[in-house]
């Protein structure tokens, strides 16, 4: 994995959203495909980790949305190489240097396989189903296949992340229309495209609108994506990934600084 150039980390800051073509050579392409499709296979019947109760709302939310994607949340409780990966003090550095903060923690992970036919993901934006209001969170999104505008890769509205109101991300709705007339300022931005080739790696700040394309081809598309939050950020008490039991851990307006749950990447 090679570093980003401060023309790189401007661009994120500016825009709220970086697509890097080459952040991982070849042979970290095979380690994390190989390691993500075998956190998916021993998970193939489970969404969310086995043996724990969750928010079943959040659980008939995510079963109903596999038209658009086959989604397997949560992999680093439960594959220790998606774990490794998702950790590495390398990228936890990186993340930390584009949002500007002193540390950073792992919240969340997804696998996005959008199948041939899957529909559109709506637009939307992160913060809103994050257990903590910082405007600092960031999310990856690993390529492990190609992704083109053809099978589904992710758009972007440049610059919507410096609103000063979060607002509600329009999930139901989804559509570009609502997000427009939800914030009639946005009028005159012009969706962006974010192609990248497999082992391309596509950042963006929990505030900034995105979306993804259907999948047209006859052909996958799988990617690896991974939540992160500020060292220090504090709990909201939204439940979304985390089980029952997590949350009986957790207090409103203390930090998320439980190891198990929100482990420290970074420093």
């Amino acid at each position: 994995m090679r570093c980003l150039n401060e023309r790189e980390v401007e661009l994120y800051r500016k825009n709220g959203f970086l697509a890097v073509e080459d952040l991982l050579d070849a042979r970290d392409v095979v380690v994390w495909r190989t390691s993500v499709e075998e956190a998916i296979a021993e998970r193939v019947d489970s969404y969310l980790p086995p043996g724990e109760s969750y928010d079943p709302e959040v659980v008939k939310v995510e079963q109903e949305n596999e038209s658009s994607l086959y989604n397997r949340q949560q992999l680093w409780r439960t594959n220790k190489k998606v774990k490794d990966l998702l950790t590495s003090p390398a990228l936890g550095e990186m993340l930390a240097r584009l949002e500007g903060v002193d540390g950073i923690r792992l919240l969340e992970d997804r696998a996005l396989q959008k199948n041939p036919g899957n529909l559109p993901t709506p637009w939307h934006f992160d913060i809103d189903y994050f257990p903590c209001a910082d405007r600092h969170g960031i999310n990856i999104w690993v390529a492990l296949d190609d992704a083109t505008v053809a099978n589904g890769c992710l758009w972007y509205l440049p610059g919507t992340h410096a609103r000063e109101e979060i607002g509600d991300s329009p999930w139901e709705s989804g559509n570009l229309v609502a997000v427009i007339e939800a914030n009639p300022r946005f009028a005159d931005v012009q969706p962006v495209p974010a192609p990248v080739p497999a082992g391309g790696v596509v950042f963006h700040n929990c505030m900034t609108y995105h979306a993804a394309g259907a999948n047209l081809t006859m052909t996958r598309r799988l990617a690896m994506t991974a939540a992160y939050i500020p060292d220090g950020a504090v709990f909201d008490g939204t439940q979304d990934c985390f089980s029952d039991e997590q949350m009986s851990r957790l207090s409103v307006g203390r930090p998320l600084d439980d190891e198990d749950i929100t482990p420290k990447v970074w420093p």
